[in-house]
């Protein structure tokens, strides 16, 4: 039987909130590639696609709204790890 894999409300978030995409810096571009590929038995923990693509989306800083704060704030933490 397959399983179904299905958008977290955090992607779904991401994805509302998103109006442009961000160019990557170098560090981060070779972060991303240094880092061991992912086996997925759980969904657990974003791999390095994932991670791309959050840190790719770009936000806007002067909106007031607390989801976008959310949003900045968990591509901040992923841009450090």
């Amino acid at each position: 039987m397959g399983k179904l894999v299905v958008p977290s409300d955090i992607s779904l978030l991401e994805e509302k909130q998103t109006v442009g995409r961000r160019r990557l810096s170098v560090l981060e571009r070779l972060g991303l590639m240094t880092m061991p590929p992912m086996i997925h038995w759980n969904y657990t923990k974003n791999d390095k696609h994932d991670m791309r693509q959050v840190l790719q989306r770009q936000y806007d800083l002067s909106c007031s709204d607390p989801a976008t704060d959310i949003v900045v704030r968990r591509q901040e933490s992923i841009r450090k790890r």
